[in-house]
Formats: C-alpha cells, structure tokens, sequence
C-alpha cells in the first residue's frame, strides 16, 4: 500500500479527523503537491468554523478556486466520504416522544450532505467503478423540500451499494440495498417484479410503499408536471432507466407506525453497482390519506 492510500484509508475510517487531514495535506506538500495540500487545509478549517457555526467567505472562496485544478475523484473523497457522520433522519421534530428506530438495519446519516449508510464506502478499495461520478452528480442536483406533505423537510442526495450485479432490478433487489428490513404492505403482490404501480393507500393496514408510478411520488412535483422536467428529470436521464419510489414507516416498540414515513426515490448507476437518488422524511399523516 502506497503511504496516499494509507492516508485515504485513514481518511475514509475516520471522517472528518482534523489531525489526520493535516498530517496528509503536509505529506503531500513535501511531494510538492501544493494546490491538494492547501485545499485539504482550508476545507478542515472551514469545517472547523461551520461545527461553530461560524464561516470564512474568503477561504470559502478560495476553495472553490482550487476545486478546479484538482482531481475531481480526490475531490469527491475528501470533500463528501471525507467528511463526519450527522444523522439528520432521527424523527425527533416529528415525535413528542423518544422517536421509533429507523427501518433501516443500518444507521444512515450524510457525510458532507450525501446520505449514505454509516457502514459503507468507508474502504478505498470501494473507491471504483464510477463512484466519483456518482458521487460529483449527487452533488450537483439542486434540490429544496420534500414537495408534498405539512412540513417543511429537506430533500438529500442518497447512494448505497447495491449487491447485485443484474438489470433491470426487481423491487426486492432495491429493498434489499437499502436495507429495509421491516418493509410491509399489504398490497403489492409480489416484490419480484422489475415494475410495480402505485399500490394505493388502504386505511387500517400495512402499508410501505415500493412503485414506479411518478404521479404517485411525494417528493418532486407532478402536478402538470412532466416526469422529465426539473431534478427529478435530471435524475431520471441520469440512471437511464426506471425510478423506485420507497415509502417506509418507522415502527414504535408497541408495533404501531410512527408519525412520519422515509421517502426515498432511486435508480441504478450507470457507472458500477449502486443506488443512487434522493431521500427525506415527512409526517405521515399529511401523505397517509
């Protein structure tokens, strides 16, 4: 292992360690890679400022100065799976109570406004295939609220690995690489199938949701709205193939839904074997009618 992959692999463990970032961006301007070793610098100090909440136009200026004249793989890495762990999912504005576990056998959060589940891509040998180009597309959607529902909740970019290696997809595949574990619906007949419509909502039983239907997603607008227009028709020409709206219901410990759902709307990458789409969260009884 050369010592840059050391430090990628350090990177990668640790996301968001100062000290480690530092060490690195001295290395590399001992190689005489200054413009890396200045951004890696700055970056840290920025990040440093925004968890005080605080902000440096200047340095924030010059970052993006630098952003042009370094790798974008490299870029992508330190600046996105480089970054902390947040966990913006929790439910907690959503419960008066502590808020039910996520239907998620894995924690998910962002890392540098990406979410991701915690456990993946935290391996450079992951660092293949087409994920910087996942990852410099994700970063370039403009995306604002969830478009449907009471509150007002933003919407994330969203990648996890996907497994399986097969197209198209079956919406057990997709369940499956979002690990939703607890996913239930009275409704659809079969998760084996490579397209579902809208299952429809029916008051008093299971009902997670897993459709291609656009006029039936909460997240973008579809009222006198073409499925090809705006982000989402950004991200359905980008996967090149069909699109899965997921709606999960937290479940509470005394087996009844919580008051929000997970939404998520994904598609293959056409660059390596991934989801890649968008996700949030809204109160449920808002969309649950």
């Amino acid at each position: 292992m050369s010592d840059e992959a050391a430090f990628l692999r350090a990177i990668l463990a640790s996301p968001g360690d100062a000290t480690t970032r530092l060490v690195y961006a001295d290395w590399l301007e001992e190689h005489d890679d200054t413009r890396r070793a200045e951004f890696l610098r700055i970056d840290t100090e920025v990040e440093r400022l925004k968890g005080e909440g605080k902000s440096d136009p200047a340095s924030e200026g010059r970052l993006g100065e630098l952003s042009a004249a370094v790798d974008p793989a490299w870029l992508a890495l330190v600046t996105i799976l480089g970054h902390p762990f947040l966990e913006p999912f929790t439910g907690e504005r959503f419960c008066y109570s502590e808020p039910p576990a996520l239907p998620f056998a894995d924690r998910i959060g962002t890392r540098g406004g990406v979410a991701v589940f915690e456990t993946q891509f935290t391996d450079p040998r992951a660092w293949a295939q087409g994920l910087p180009e996942d990852l410099r597309f994700l970063s370039t959607l403009e995306l604002g609220e969830c478009a449907y529902g009471a509150a007002s909740v933003p919407v994330y970019p969203f990648i996890c690995e996907l497994g399986v290696d097969r197209w198209p997809l079956t919406a057990a595949d997709v369940l499956a690489a979002l690990k939703a574990h607890q996913f239930r619906s009275a409704h659809i007949r079969t998760l084996d199938a490579t397209t579902i419509p809208y299952p429809g909502y029916h008051m008093g039983s299971d009902n997670d949701e897993i459709h291609n239907d656009f006029s039936d997603q909460y997240i973008f607008e579809h009222e006198e709205v073409d499925e090809f227009e705006g982000t989402h028709g950004v991200l359905k020409r980008y996967v090149g193939g069909p699109l899965w709206y997921v709606l999960l219901h937290p479940t509470r410990d005394d087996g009844f839904a919580a008051a929000y759902v997970i939404l998520l709307a994904v598609g293959r990458s056409p660059h390596g074997s991934r989801l890649v789409g968008v996700i949030t969260q809204q109160m449920c009884h808002s969309l649950c009618e």
